[in-house]
């Protein structure tokens, strides 16, 4: 972890610890000590909770002043909250900066309008259209985990009648946009939550994968075309189509049953009885504590990417962060304090 990262982190953990926590000068002083590297990185590391809103005016974003009531927010929960948040929060300031500059090349700039309404109106056209759809999948993330840690508390003073949401893929980025593993995963998840599945087989997984391939496909195949291929490239073009479709739909549902295995989504491999035909394997899922303020696939699947950058390659994910997805998973929101061990919440610590 870069001394940035551990900065932004241990910079955000003091501003939730802290309810009166001074101003930016005074705050660097306390943070960053005498180290003088910590300084150098000091102004990035605002710079973020002022761009993400997590700061406004030098003060906590008032909308998260809940999180201070110690007798329900306990601190080790304030740990396990930023551990999680601080990689969404640096997934947004880039996303934004971004949105920013498409905003800049469309002349959607507040000079341009007559009001600033009109402006507003503007903007939010352009976020709801699909140059926007990124930083809209990052905000409906952090608002999510907003309402898991910090608003599920106090559910009726923020009116939430929904807390668990619906999501469908059908809405989400274009296929051209997109993998056939981020898609199909996303989809795996959100029948697992929507359906409140206990176990889930092989042949699931293959199907909603072959889904996917089959709508991602001719975007794929339209970009192949101008591709140079490379040795392995013209290998596989002497396979035959079908072979090619079957190779990488089966290649994808291992994917994802080893990463769900990897992180310990699935408890174990249900052995089946040597008379069903099929010999399909079944999966028990890890259990699901509570089932009305789980966050929703969506937003488990975005938070997940923002930790261990998507599920293709296991091997580079530390066990921390293998443990920070487990518990995504299965957030239980307003039953955490009686459902995480101790030394569960304990791996968010600095």
């Amino acid at each position: 972890m870069s001394d940035q990262i551990k900065l932004n982190k241990k910079l955000l953990f003091y501003i939730f610890a802290k309810k009166d926590f001074p101003n930016k000068k005074k705050l660097k002083k306390i943070v960053c000590k005498d180290n003088e590297r910590l300084k150098r990185y000091f102004t990035n590391s605002y710079r973020i909770l002022e761009y993400t809103e997590v700061i406004i005016n030098e003060k906590l974003n008032s909308e998260l002043n809940d999180i201070y009531e110690r007798d329900i927010f306990k601190i080790r929960y304030v740990k396990l909250f930023v551990d999680i948040l601080i990689n969404l929060l640096q997934d947004y300031k880039k996303s934004k900066d971004d949105f920013n500059k498409y905003l800049k090349e469309q002349k959607i700039l507040i000079k341009n309008y007559s009001s600033y309404e009109r402006y507003l109106k503007h903007v939010i056209e352009a976020k709801n259209s699909i140059d926007g759809q990124e930083i809209r999948n990052l905000e409906s993330a952090i608002k999510d985990l907003y309402v898991r840690f910090i608003y599920a508390k106090n559910s009726e003073k923020y009116h939430i009648e929904n807390p668990t949401g619906s999501y469908r893929i059908d809405k989400d980025i274009p296929y051209k946009s997109q993998t056939v593993i981020e898609l199909s995963f996303r989809e795996v998840l959100h029948q697992i939550l929507d359906l409140n599945m206990t176990q889930i087989s092989e042949k699931d997984i293959k199907k909603i994968v072959s889904y996917h391939y089959n709508c991602i496909e001719p975007f794929a195949n339209k970009d192949r075309k101008e591709e140079k291929y490379s040795k392995k490239n013209l290998k596989l073009l002497n396979t035959s189509i079908e072979d090619r479709q079957r190779n990488a739909i089966i290649n994808a549902k291992n994917t994802i049953i080893t990463a769900l295995k990897d992180l310990k989504l699935i408890e174990e491999e249900i052995e089946k009885k040597d008379t069903d035909p099929d010999k399909v394997r079944l999966f028990k899922l890890i259990e699901i504590k509570d089932t009305d303020w789980k966050m929703n696939a969506k937003t488990k699947n975005d938070t997940i990417n923002s930790l261990i950058g998507g599920i293709s390659d296991m091997n580079n994910v530390s066990p921390k962060s293998k443990k920070l997805v487990r518990f995504i998973f299965n957030y239980m929101g307003n039953y955490i304090e009686k459902s995480i061990p101790e030394n569960q919440i304990m791996i968010a610590s600095f």
